[in-house]
């Protein structure tokens, strides 16, 4: 799929087919596309009809009953925060009353569509273009709001960022392009110094913008998480899906963090407070009331494995 099809994809025209599919079937798929190129359709266009007919039937379990009115690529909606946590995501940036948020490396933009929700004003950026032009589509509700082709290292900092009401989300990259696994998948990445852009980039960053958040593989070293930040590891229905660092007024709480997310349940937070470098800490709490005998985070393995 090129960026003329995704255009193609978000007119009015592209979006009136899109809805006029049946559910997906897989069994149907060659009869429809027969169909369609009846009808006069492009190869090429039908192809990608159908490919956003598959994946928006995988995007249910993701999006729920907005999962129609996005477009997506394979890899995108992998990586894509799930509606719950995005939402999660978002309401930080509108309760630190921030103005406009640059989402580098947005992706399909599931983060930035939920920011804007919220009446943040968004601009995204992806290194891939077919990538922000589907990202560009989906923010299409709010014109204020764009994505665009490019590297997230060009980002200037506004000279006063507090001033500016201006945020920082960043979700580096942590699969391998062009490279794949045995079954198939994008290769993954594990250590901290391989994602792009960088971890020097996203302190910098940060340094620069007080209200900076993160998104990061679960893996997250625990030593390697500065000081002040708060840090929450994020599980749904048992799975433990990413760990985001949070600087200045994005931090709710500083120190560890495990927030439980489970399909028709209130969220569960458990926090640990960073140890004093004067004093040792005080035992933190579990939610049995046990007291823990270690000044660090829940392990979120553990305590995203629910009660």
């Amino acid at each position: 799929m090129d960026v003329g099809t995704v255009r193609a994809l978000g007119s009015p025209d592209g979006k009136a087919l899109l809805r006029s599919l049946p559910p997906y079937d897989e069994a149907a798929v060659f009869g429809l596309r027969d169909r369609l190129r009846r009808e006069g359709h492009p190869a090429d266009f039908v192809a990608a009809v159908l490919t956003q007919q598959r994946l928006r039937s995988r995007a249910v379990a993701k999006f729920g009953e907005f999962a129609g009115d996005l477009l997506y690529t394979p890899d995108g909606l992998e990586q894509a925060s799930r509606l719950e946590v995005a939402a999660t995501h978002a309401g930080r940036f509108y309760n630190a009353s921030l103005a406009t948020v640059h989402d580098l490396g947005c992706g399909i933009g599931s983060d930035a569509v939920a920011m804007s929700a919220l009446g943040v004003t968004v601009q995204g950026v992806d290194i891939d273009p077919v990538t922000a032009a589907i990202a560009d589509t989906n923010l299409r509700p709010w014109p204020d709001s764009r994505a665009r082709e490019g590297y997230a290292e060009e980002f200037e900092a506004p000279r006063d960022p507090l001033r500016s009401r201006v945020g920082v989300w960043l979700d580096p990259a942590r699969r391998v392009p062009g490279k794949t696994g045995r079954h198939g998948r994008i290769k993954r990445v594990f250590r901290l110094d391989e994602i792009r852009p960088s971890w020097d980039f996203v302190l910098q960053v940060a340094t620069a913008v007080p209200a900076t958040g993160a998104k990061l593989s679960p893996s997250m070293p625990q030593d390697a998480i500065p000081l002040g930040t708060e840090a929450q590891w994020t599980s749904y229905a048992g799975e433990v899906l990413e760990c985001a660092v949070w600087w200045g007024p994005l931090a709710q709480q500083p120190g560890r963090s495990a927030r439980i997310l489970s399909p028709g349940r209130s969220p569960w937070r458990s926090t640990r407070r960073w140890p004093s470098p004067t004093r040792p800490s005080p035992r933190g709490r579990t939610r049995s009331g046990r007291g823990s005998t270690s000044p660090t985070a829940p392990s979120p393995r553990r305590a995203c494995s629910g009660p």
